[in-house]
């Protein structure tokens, strides 16, 4: 259906029947001299369809991995702000969901531990890493601390650019 002149497209593939993993897209266009006229192109769009399957999968293997990890994860954006939080990690650090936003991981991380735990993230910000790995103490929400293992890597873009920070915490 053409609404305001715009073009309009549907994506679909190959009948079943023929046996082809094919997909094509549909776009029909009104001709600008004569709005009595449309244009229809069919593209073959396989392979960008491929790449985009690809992309849910990789995606669903990451929130799987995220969501049901036995240690604790969090997503976190460059300037500190939390982004989302396992399960584990709540429970690692007596919070939860609500209580997890005001939480920030470097004013409850242990005086001591501070030092190291900036100049790696900086480096890791600059590039001069591409994860480092530490022993530090987080404060939980009780007030006393526990030890844990904590790997901190940067995720980027296709372009390289960077997006987030994703840290994994072990209690040890």
């Amino acid at each position: 259906v053409l609404i305001d002149g715009n073009a309009k497209s549907v994506d679909f593939k190959t009948p079943a029947h023929l046996q082809k993993d094919n997909w094509y897209r549909l776009q029909i266009k009104r001709v600008i001299s004569n709005q009595d006229s449309l244009i229809f192109i069919i593209s073959d769009i396989t392979e960008a369809k491929k790449l985009e399957l690809e992309q849910n999968i990789q995606e669903k293997k990451f929130n799987q991995a995220f969501n049901y990890s036995g240690i604790g994860m969090v997503i976190v954006k460059l300037n500190g702000e939390y982004i989302d939080v396992n399960l584990v990690l709540l429970q690692m650090l007596g919070l939860d969901k609500d209580s997890i936003k005001s939480y920030n991981f470097l004013e409850n991380t242990h005086p001591e531990d501070l030092e190291v735990t900036i100049a790696n993230r900086e480096k890791l910000l600059k590039g001069e890493l591409k994860y480092y790995t530490i022993e530090k103490r987080y404060k939980h929400a009780d007030g006393h601390y526990i030890w844990c293992s904590s790997t901190m890597s940067m995720v980027h873009d296709a372009e390289g650019k960077e997006l987030f920070l994703i840290n994994q915490l072990t209690d040890i």
